[in-house]
């Protein structure tokens, strides 16, 4: 009884803080900061083995208006194919015919929208980082957001 009591009187002030607005708005500060920053990790294997190329950016908007500018901007390319799409989850999947490039589009916060551009490498492959940043960059552009690739 007396652990319950000890734990409850720890954990409760704890939720407090963590729930209250002054943390949550630090939250959202940063998230405004990181707007337009472009993001990317690659990594390549010399083993035989694949390796990823991502790219990631913040956006304002609504989920599904990003999804729906992402789709209509795959779908109007002369240089890649939409492959897969699914609004439900806000994935596409496209390709240039040599790499498939998958997008997410999630909702951080009410105002905020991450995208997620990911693509496999295959052993011995490219770096596939120019043609993530190069669709990330092509769908701010038609977002209306400035967009920069930061280190």
């Amino acid at each position: 009884m007396k652990q319950t009591l000890r734990r409850a009187t720890f954990l409760v002030p704890l939720a407090a803080l963590l729930l209250s607005s002054p943390v949550h708005g630090q939250w959202v500060t940063l998230g405004r900061k990181a707007v337009g920053k472009i993001k990317t990790m690659t990594q390549t294997e010399n083993t035989g083995a694949s390796g990823y190329s991502i790219a990631t950016v913040v956006l304002p908007g609504k989920p599904d208006r990003v999804f729906a500018v992402a789709l209509k901007t795959v779908q109007g390319s002369q240089v890649v194919k939409l492959t897969h799409q699914d609004a439900e989850q806000g994935t596409l999947e496209f390709t240039d015919g040599k790499q498939v490039v998958g997008l997410r589009v999630a909702q951080v916060d009410s105002k905020l929208v991450q995208l997620l551009f990911a693509s496999s490498v295959p052993p011995g492959g490219k770096d596939a980082v120019p043609a993530t940043v190069a669709a990330t960059l092509r769908l701010c552009k038609e977002m209306g957001v400035a967009c920069e690739v930061v280190k």
